[in-house]
């Protein structure tokens, strides 16, 4: 009687249970090398990289290596997610993505550390890069969001975009060539805007937009509405900056004395008018005056003479 046949076949390796009786007339190893000949043969239509080509074919062609000449394309003896099947027909089957084309699931170059993926979000990141799912405004293959996470570029304004593109593409002004936007210098307070346009200062009186006519680094506007400088004319320009009308001294300063400042000390002293038609007569009769007030105090102090 004969045994029960049971064949089972791996990858290379043929086993049969239990073994032919020897009523067959074979051994059982000549059995064994011809099932394992029929098995492990290819056959016409085998097509392991699933392109739709036979693989001897795709062999014989070139489409497909053959390193070890087993007549299995090497693409098909690659399993890198070991999921037990090739590497070629999960990327056919859409069962893995090789969104770099590289004949590598994109798991796999990922935990090879062969691509990054910064953000974690299993997409390597030269493909959420390409695709636009993540900016790269600086062109330094890393997205936008990891350079910010990482510190390798600043977001001081917390709008997504690293502060060197903002400033690049006029998103964000940077007057003063220091790096940061104008609003994140004027929010920290390392440039003033007193004004409260949105320019530093030191930029509004560098382009002329504000006046700063003492240098005191303070445009002019704000100087006057903080009561730092008065302008009593309203004209916008502090009064310290304005020459003094003609025959005023500039402000601050006492007037020089001149004739009107004279001609009031005689009125105060001797009732000399500043005008008038009696001015001539007036200041005849003081200075006679005055020569009367010599004559006395020469006679006081015992000195005589005839002079008036």
């Amino acid at each position: 009687m004969f045994g029960k046949l049971t064949i089972t076949a791996f990858v290379g390796v043929i086993a049969i249970t239990p073994s032919f009786a020897t009523g067959l007339g074979l051994e059982n190893t000549l059995l064994q090398t011809a099932v394992s000949l029929l098995l492990t043969t290819p056959r016409a239509d085998d097509d392991c990289n699933c392109n739709g080509i036979p693989d001897d074919e795709d062999i014989a062609n070139g489409t497909s290596e053959d390193s070890d000449g087993d007549d299995i394309p090497d693409e098909c003896e690659t399993d890198c997610n070991q999921n037990g099947v090739p590497d070629v027909c999960d990327i056919a089957a859409g069962t893995s993505q090789d969104c770099n084309a590289n004949g590598i699931p994109d798991e796999c170059d990922i935990a090879a550390g062969t691509s990054k993926d910064c953000n974690a979000n299993g997409i390597p990141d030269e493909c959420d890069i390409a695709a636009g799912t993540s900016k790269d405004c600086n062109a330094n293959g890393i997205p936008d969001e990891c350079d910010i996470a990482a510190g390798t570029s600043k977001d001081c304004n917390a709008n997504g975009i690293p502060d060197e593109c903002d400033i690049a593409a006029g998103t964000s002004k940077d007057c003063n060539a220091n790096g940061i936007p104008d609003e994140c210098d004027i929010a920290a307070g390392t440039s003033k805007d007193c004004n409260g346009n949105g320019i530093p200062d030191a930029c509004d009186i560098s382009a002329g937009t504000s006046q700063d006519c003492n240098t005191n680094g303070i445009p002019d506007e704000c100087d006057i509405a903080s009561g730092a400088s008065a302008d009593a004319d309203q004209n916008g320009v502090p009064d310290e900056c304005e020459a003094p009308p003609a025959g005023q001294p500039p402000q601050g300063q006492p007037a020089p004395p001149g004739p009107t400042c004279i001609l009031f000390l005689f009125q105060s002293l001797f009732g000399i008018p500043l005008c008038g038609p009696c001015w001539l007569e007036a200041t005849f009769a003081t200075l006679v005056g005055l020569s009367g007030m010599k004559v006395y105090t020469r006679r006081r102090h015992g000195r005589r003479d005839n002079r008036p």
